[in-house]
């Protein structure tokens, strides 16, 4: 699970912990992982696209939506997760591969 800490859609952070305690609490058999960026909004988009100003700000009625986080902290969240990404999927696999 990967989580940003300035995530302005809804509490990712909060909800990926309560997830976590809902899995340890039920046995969950499976490994789970949590990757979480303290300056990171809401989106991830594709690997390695040029990071925008603002993740995601439109006018809507009612005022600017911004999906939070900033430049650099959405940029290290992106490169970061992508990367832990591919190494935790490596790890099953290369353990089949093996047997």
């Amino acid at each position: 699970m990967i989580a940003g800490k300035e995530d302005n859609i809804w509490n990712s952070y909060e909800a990926c912990l309560e997830a976590l305690e809902i899995f340890e609490e039920n046995n969950y058999p499976y490994n789970v992982e949590l990757l979480t960026y303290n300056n990171m909004g809401h989106p991830l988009p594709i690997p390695y696209i040029m990071p925008l100003k603002e993740t995601l700000c439109m006018s809507m009625s009612g005022g600017i939506f911004s999906s939070g986080g900033t430049v650099e902290g959405n940029s290290k969240g992106q490169f970061e997760s992508w990367n832990r990404t591919i190494e935790f999927y490596k790890k099953p696999l290369s353990s089949d591969l093996n047997n």
